[in-house]
């Protein structure tokens, strides 16, 4: 839908702001956006990722944005969530960094 886009891409101009001394700020801007789906959380995911691996540089404070985020309980916003679910932010981005593992693991044998 329109609204979803409107928040990846909001999403991805918060991320192209992160710096190591604004990131308390980012984590707060993206707490505030209106994640309420498990997609806009898969979104999120995704595009961490993608920074933190193609922007090495940056990747400690992409993990310290993370930190904040899951501090921040930014999986009690997104509606659809159980209390307790499996489907928690954390989860979501072990999950992605499983899948990304095994995948490239695969292309090597």
């Amino acid at each position: 839908s329109e609204a979803r886009a409107s928040v990846a891409t909001q999403i991805k101009l918060i991320l192209n702001r992160l710096v190591e001394t604004n990131c308390e700020e980012v984590s707060k801007d993206i707490l505030a956006l209106k994640l309420e789906s498990v997609e806009l959380l898969e979104s999120l995911v995704e595009q961490l990722y993608e920074k933190a691996v193609n922007e090495t540089k940056w990747v400690r404070t992409f993990g310290k944005l993370c930190a904040l985020l899951e501090k921040g309980a930014l999986h009690e916003k997104v509606e659809g969530l159980a209390e307790g679910a499996e489907t928690t932010f954390r989860v979501m981005l072990k999950q992605h960094c499983q899948k990304a593992f095994d995948e490239d693991l695969a292309k090597w044998h």
